[in-house]
C-alpha cells in the first residue's frame, strides 16, 4: 500500500507501557464460565468479589495465553520484533512516543493531538 503514489505515512505512534504494569494489564483478565462476561483483576472486577455481576455464577477461568508466563514471552518477542520498526520510524522523524500509563483518556487526547 505504502507503495502507492498517493499514500504516505506522516506520524507513527508508540504506546509505551513499562512491561511490569503491560503483564499486569494483561494477566488480570477473568471470564464467567456461565456467561462469558470478561472482568480484570484490578481494573474491572466484579461487584461484589468471585461472583460475577451478570448472571451471578461464581466460576471464572483465565485464557491460556492470558496467564503470566505467557504473556511475558509474548511481550518479550514484540519488544524484540518492534525495535527496527521504531529505529526506523525515529530514524524518519515520524515516531511519536506516547505514554500508555496515563489514562485511556488522555491517552486518546495525545493521540489525536500528534493527529492533528
Amino acid at each position: 500500500i505504502m507503495n502507492e503514489p498517493d499514500k504516505k505515512i506522516y506520524a507513527v505512534n508508540n504506546i509505551e507501557v513499562n512491561p511490569t504494569v503491560f503483564i499486569q494489564r494483561l494477566t488480570g483478565r477473568i471470564i464467567c464460565r456461565s456467561c462469558g462476561a470478561t472482568y480484570h483483576k484490578t481494573i474491572n472486577p466484579p461487584k461484589i468479589e468471585g461472583t460475577w455481576d451478570r448472571c451471578g455464577a461464581q466460576e471464572f477461568y483465565q485464557r491460556e495465553d492470558d496467564k503470566p508466563e505467557t504473556v511475558e514471552n509474548r511481550i518479550q518477542i514484540t519488544l524484540e520484533q518492534s525495535q527496527p520498526i521504531i529505529a526506523f520510524y525515529s530514524e524518519k522523524g515520524l515516531l511519536h512516543n506516547v505514554d500508555g500509563e496515563i489514562g485511556i483518556d488522555k491517552l486518546f487526547t495525545e493521540i489525536q493531538k500528534i493527529i492533528e
